[in-house]
């Protein structure tokens, strides 16, 4: 079944990433709740949104590549969330280009043309081939 025609798969997503990114920052294995919650809410920052953001910019300064994909007819999320996330996480040192790196890891932003809000299932071949270059480079 595909995430999205599944209830709530939204909030299972930031459930996953939350965790990947507590348990690579804090040695930890389970997040608190309120922040997995918050990531997948949506709306204002909050407390938790901010922290992840900041231990996220912590491991690209030391070294993580993170690659962000997002569609340019999203409707759901505007594209300037995720431009605004590639220069909150990346290196001061960061140059304008959707590439920023510096001193440490760097961060992609991958605009994909006439897609949506979930890339993987409109355009998963292209998709898969995007993520796959990133990894191997």
């Amino acid at each position: 079944r595909w995430p999205s025609l599944s209830k709530r798969w939204d909030r299972g997503m930031a459930n996953f990433v939350t965790t990947q990114v507590y348990q690579g920052a804090m040695g930890a294995t389970n997040p608190p709740a309120k922040e997995a919650e918050g990531a997948a809410a949506g709306g204002g920052e909050s407390e938790a949104e901010q922290s992840l953001v900041s231990r996220l910019a912590s491991h690209v300064s030391n070294g993580l590549q993170v690659l962000i994909v997002h569609g340019d007819r999203d409707a759901v999320v505007p594209l300037s969330v995720s431009q605004k996330l590639v220069t909150a996480i990346s290196p001061p040192t960061m140059d304008k280009d959707d590439h920023a790196g510096g001193g440490g890891g760097c961060v992609t932003l991958l605009t994909m043309e006439s897609c949506g809000h979930i890339p993987h299932e409109e355009y998963p071949d292209q998709f898969v081939g995007a993520v796959s270059s990133f990894a191997e480079s």
